[in-house]
């Protein structure tokens, strides 16, 4: 007989409450820090982009993250990497080039192994070598670089080639 003693009123907006409370938390991804997400392009400024990747708050992510960021538009969806859930504005905090390094990561080595030859284009010079784009960055030592046709360094750079994978380094993820 309790509920004879309640107030139909206050059942009620209770039930409602609750009701709201679990649309509230269905609408709320658990999201892990880490973690690529896909994000909506929301809006985009001059210098940066703002993202809902379906949590309580945006991101921003700088233009100077992507290749072409002329191309971007609004309502486009990207994938990002999840480096922090709140920053000290309360943005979550977001990255582009995190997020490409890690599916980069898992796509060579879901498709290549220690002596497989890959493609790559080699981008830069560095102290001891090169570093190869080989849809992440590998790192080529000057003394596996020897190539006939190319008699100076400055020639390597810039040129698509194939390497071979000598090492890859799971857990400092390094080819």
């Amino acid at each position: 007989m309790l509920t004879e003693m309640l107030d139909p009123e206050t059942t009620a907006e209770t039930a409602d409450r609750e009701a709201f409370s679990q649309l509230y938390a269905d609408t709320m991804k658990e999201i892990a820090e880490g973690s690529v997400l896909k994000g909506r392009i929301l809006s985009k400024t001059a210098t940066e982009l703002v993202v809902d990747i379906g949590y309580k708050s945006e991101g921003i992510i700088a233009l100077s993250e992507f290749p072409d960021p002329a191309a971007l538009k609004v309502g486009d969806e990207i994938d990002v990497y999840l480096e922090t859930k709140e920053n000290d504005e309360g943005m979550v905090v977001l990255s582009k080039r995190k997020a490409d390094r890690v599916q980069g990561w898992e796509r060579v080595i879901a498709e290549h192994k220690e002596g497989d030859i890959i493609e790559g284009r080699c981008t830069r010079k560095v102290k001891g070598g090169y570093m190869v784009d080989v849809g992440i960055e590998a790192f080529l030592p000057a003394s596996l670089s020897s190539l006939k046709g190319y008699a100076k360094d400055a020639q390597l750079l810039g040129h698509t080639l194939k390497f071979i994978i000598v090492k890859i380094g799971r857990a400092r993820k390094n080819i």
